[in-house]
């Protein structure tokens, strides 16, 4: 778990583990702060790179879309993806899903930002996705959810679809402070900061825990005795089975139980409420676990000391510990050559909706920030260039280069340019930026990059390749003008033109 701390009102601290995500059939890498990469399938606009070609290899989302926030979070729902920032903003692409698959509500192949008026300029710091909802947790514990509600899984009391984040008000949480998130297809899991969980959404085959298969439209608290004296620090959520992992390192599985992603020592059987599980290689381990993830139809565990056991569907690979049409009912251990020497930091996995589905894939990043990936290969959701699946672990990238991002400035008391080079988001001082009304530029380092414009009077930044603004004013911008080189320090310098939404060579300048 990330732990944040506010600076300077909206500047988040965090400890920058490496992160991975998965979508049904992309993948998301953020090895540090600031450093989002994304590949696979790209048909909704999922990967935020503006436009809907599939990657095979991993692509620098930073770079095109990014450039300049600070992103310490990435989050996949099943065709949709959430990058949160370190000044707390929420950004979204891709698209939610319906419970019928048909149709669905369009978030953009470039990431938007989510509507922060709803949010009440609260800065968000934790999200979760599911096939057609997402979730968002701000600074100070407050719930907001979107998306499609058919079950219940916005937690508002009813099953009315809501497309701008809503602030979830439930009694049975006051008093309570939500810390963490996960969603399922249609489920959701809120976890406290004592260690309680909350569980709304579709409740069929158990999958809420509560001990019946009822969806429940509002957030309940799991208080079965199995809980007892245990202080739970971690929730999951497959598309159809959930997960918990107490302080002491017991965790326990619910919802449906095919393929053995319970990890109970059975291939099938469903179970209504929270079990632990003591089988397998992970009973026998040394370590206790401290992270756990859920996919389509499989479940990993990550233990204290950086190793890997998974357990449930094993066909394509999505286990990492071979292809096999014969399932996993108990934690086995994974990886055990192929990460040798490495602590796994973050897993991550999914797979398609249908049961027995080949398509699944899974994602681990290690503690050098290295990434492996395994399972299935097809649109390149594992990133290795080709459509071979991989059996096992296999390193995908070594911790990549993120190239500084360079920023101008417009200095209107010196009615010119000022340059700075930064590495991510960043605070200015000095008695000029009292005059500074509209901005803070900066440009991803090709001619054909975006182009990013802070507004300091609304606190945001905007893209130039969407529609202009009021504030974006022709040649007589109050202090800045946006605008990009080619071939930089010494290339030839373009200015934007809202009005015929083009770049103008500087020698074409009006006046």
């Amino acid at each position: 778990m990330l732990a944040l701390a506010v600076c300077f009102a909206v500047n988040l601290t965090v400890h920058a583990q490496p992160k991975v995500a998965a979508g049904i059939d992309h993948s998301l890498y953020l090895p540090s702060v600031g450093a989002a990469y994304g590949f696979g399938n790209n048909f909704y606009g999922e990967l935020a790179v503006g436009d809907t070609d599939r990657r095979l290899i991993p692509s620098d989302i930073t770079a095109i879309s990014l450039h300049c926030l600070e992103i310490v979070d990435v989050v996949a729902g099943a065709h949709h993806s959430i990058f949160l920032s370190r000044h707390g903003h929420a950004f979204a692409s891709g698209q939610w899903i319906p419970s019928g698959g048909v149709g669905g509500r369009t978030l953009g192949d470039y990431p938007s930002l989510i509507n922060s008026t709803n949010l009440g300029g609260k800065a968000i710091v934790r999200a979760a996705g599911g096939r057609g909802h997402s979730v968002l947790i701000a600074l100070d514990g407050s719930i907001f959810t979107m998306g499609y509600n058919e079950a219940g899984q916005l937690g508002h009391g009813d099953t009315e679809n809501r497309f701008d984040p809503v602030q979830v008000e439930s009694a049975v949480m006051n008093g309570h402070e939500i810390v963490d998130v996960a969603a399922g297809l249609r489920h959701t899991l809120l976890l406290s900061e004592e260690g309680s969980v909350f569980a709304f959404g579709n409740g069929s085959n158990g999958r809420l825990g509560t001990g019946d298969s009822i969806d429940r439209h509002e957030p309940v608290l799991l208080d079965h005795p199995n809980l007892d004296e245990h202080r739970i620090v971690a929730v999951a959520a497959g598309h159809a089975h959930s997960v918990l992992l107490s302080e002491d390192g017991t965790v326990f599985t619910f919802g449906v139980g095919s393929h053995g992603r319970l990890g109970n020592g059975r291939i099938s059987g469903n179970t209504l409420l929270p079990t632990p599980i003591e089988a397998g290689d992970l009973a026998d381990h040394d370590f206790k676990p401290t992270a756990i993830a859920a996919g389509g139809s499989q479940t990993f565990v990550v233990t204290e000391d950086g190793a890997l056991f998974g357990f449930g569907n094993r066909f394509g690979g999505r286990l990492g510990i071979g292809d096999s049409t014969t399932d996993t009912s108990s934690p086995v251990r994974v990886g055990q050559e192929e990460l040798a020497g490495r602590r796994v930091v973050s897993v991550a996995t999914n797979s398609a909706l249908q049961a027995g589905s080949a398509v699944g894939h899974t994602l681990v990043s290690t503690d050098d920030r290295a990434i492996f990936t395994f399972g299935h290969a097809r649109d390149g959701r594992i990133g290795h260039g080709d459509d071979d699946n991989r059996m096992v672990p296999a390193l995908l990238m070594a911790p990549p280069l993120h190239l500084p991002c360079l920023i101008w400035l417009a200095d209107e008391w010196r009615d010119g340019w000022s340059r700075l080079d930064w590495f991510g988001w960043f605070r200015l001082s000095g008695p000029w930026m009292n005059h500074l009304e509209h901005g803070w530029i900066h440009y991803v380092g090709t001619d054909t990059g975006s182009i990013h414009f802070y507004d300091a009077a609304h606190e945001d930044w905007y893209w130039t390749r969407k529609t202009a603004y009021p504030w974006l004013y022709w040649f007589g911008a109050v202090n800045a003008w946006l605008y990009y080189e080619i071939g930089g320090d010494a290339g030839e310098r373009r200015f934007y033109h809202p009005d015929q939404e083009r770049w103008i060579p500087e020698d074409q300048l009006g006046g």
